[in-house]
């Protein structure tokens, strides 16, 4: 196993994984390319199923190479603790968050440089360290963000209809064709509206569906979003759940509800967050092990800011900015929802309308998708937990605007699509 991995840390093998495209062109230095190495390594031995596991691998590599020189032996641990804490992440999504961290480290390392510099009464070499550094940052972004209008291959790239993620409801989903990874889609409504109850049957949906999902429950306990899923899976009441007076036959329902769960490949996590902020929603999406498809905050409204602002609106516009930002980076499709002014719940209207959201312009003008959601007739849970909701696009990027109702049964938090016969009153 040693000869191997010797082998492959050869500069062959280097220029070999280079030219196939393995290693990026960020890496200059000796250190950095022997830290690319590594990682090529750590990739082509995840894809031998005679090595138990890419950990095994970098526990060789440990035995070799950690003693002989400082500076590399900082970089293995970086790697090992961005590698352990991340195992079933892709390469390039690791690759990605490793690099963040290796350019935070250049930028601290630069200003203590200027520092001395500045201590030593050289402000000119200040000027040319910020200078490389700043060159060095933008090149080695890794993301393209300049095309020739003459390129055919952009043009190409364009054309291709690529389908982001399902959230399950075929009114939504044929209008958007999904909501694509780095895009933010928020639901508006009212106070006691669904907006919670929607959010979760989103997540179920697309959790189903095989994909990952992380749920951040800013208002209700994880005991409370848990009960829901299990009333939403398993058609017993919410009520009897949180009665605590289960009987036999509807614990073991949910039971065999948790065991077919556990045999699906994919994810699903509650966060419980009461004092959320961007940056715990960063840390915590960094360290959970895997890589969502979608992330639910429920609810965007709710996110404290870690800076005091002048204004609300101020401070709310930093947040919806900052919580897109970590959806593009990460590249995630997130879902989430916003709250209507007061007066807008006792207008009579059929929807609600962009102008009724709390604090409009500071959400709606960062989100590629909104529609705004209302019970049809709030009269009728008095009699029946169930009701239809009013839904209407209020924003699509693709420019697609049209109206829709879904079928809210609240004794169970299930939404769906209603038939041609509840639509028309039958």
């Amino acid at each position: 196993m040693k000869e191997f991995l010797k082998f492959l840390l050869t500069r062959e093998f280097y220029y070999k994984a280079k030219e196939e495209g393995l290693v990026p062109q960020w890496f200059d230095t000796d250190p950095e390319k022997w830290f690319v190495r590594f990682l090529s390594i750590l990739y082509e031995s995840s894809q031998d199923k005679e090595i138990a596991s890419p950990v095994e691998t970098m526990s060789h590599l440990a035995d070799i190479y950690i003693a002989d020189d400082e500076e590399r032996t900082k970089f293995l641990l970086l790697v090992e603790e961005v590698v352990s804490c991340t195992p079933s992440y892709s390469f390039d999504t690791s690759l990605k968050l490793i690099k963040e961290k290796f350019l935070s480290k250049l930028l601290a390392k630069s200003l203590k440089k200027a520092v001395f510099c500045l201590r030593d009464g050289n402000p000119s070499k200040v000027v040319d360290i910020f200078q490389k550094t700043l060159f060095y940052l933008q090149e080695a972004s890794g993301k393209k963000t300049t095309y020739s209008i003459k390129d055919k291959v952009v043009h190409e790239e364009a054309l291709v209809n690529k389908s982001g993620v399902k959230i399950g409801y075929s009114s939504v989903d044929t209008a958007t064709n999904g909501i694509r990874p780095g895009e933010m889609m928020i639901i508006v409504s009212g106070f006691a509206e669904g907006k919670s109850t929607l959010l979760l049957n989103i997540a179920y949906n697309v959790f189903i569906s095989g994909y990952n999902v992380v749920y951040f429950t800013l208002e209700m306990p994880y005991t409370q979003v848990v009960r829901r899923f299990d009333s939403l899976c398993t058609g017993i009441s919410y009520s009897t759940l949180k009665s605590g007076n289960v009987d036999v036959a509807s614990k073991k329902r949910v039971m065999d509800q948790v065991s077919a769960i556990e045999k699906l490949p994919n994810h699903f996590y509650v966060v419980d967050c009461p004092d959320c902020t961007p940056s715990f929603i960063d840390t915590k999406l960094s360290t959970l092990g895997f890589k969502p498809d979608l992330v639910i905050i429920d609810y965007l409204s709710l996110i404290k800011s870690e800076t005091s602002y002048k204004s609300l609106w101020e401070s709310l516009n930093t947040i919806t900015v900052r919580v897109r930002n970590i959806a593009r980076r990460y590249n995630f499709a997130l879902v989430t929802a916003a709250q209507v002014r007061r007066e807008a719940i006792e207008r009579d209207r059929d929807f609600y309308e962009a102008q009724d959201i709390a604090l409009a312009f500071s959400i709606i003008q960062h989100a590629d998708i909104v529609f705004s959601m209302r019970i049809d007739d709030p009269d009728v849970l008095s009699a029946a937990p169930v009701c239809l909701l009013k839904c209407k696009f209020l924003k699509d990027r693709d420019g697609s605007r049209p109206s829709f109702l879904l079928r809210a049964d609240f004794s169970t938090f299930k939404i769906t699509e209603p038939t041609i016969e509840a639509q028309i009153g039958v």
